[in-house]
């Protein structure tokens, strides 16, 4: 699930990057290059942000119900 919903948020970001040339190094412009950039910047991101989630349902699952 959360690899579907890095997919459903980074790829039309992906494609606009694309089609919105606005220099002329073409390079930057193309699915290698874009996929070589999401992986070194943006996927970390969105490791560290399943790593939270992660924590934090483990940390609500693990916890003790409080005495009254």
């Amino acid at each position: 699930m959360w690899l579907i919903v890095c997919l459903a948020f980074e790829l039309p970001r992906i494609a606009a990057t694309i089609t919105s040339a606005a220099t002329p190094d073409t390079y930057a412009y193309t699915w290698p290059f874009q996929l070589f950039v999401f992986a070194v910047f943006r996927f970390p991101l969105w490791v560290i942000g399943l790593l939270l989630v992660l924590a934090c349902e483990f940390a609500l699952l693990t916890r003790r119900p409080s005495r009254r």
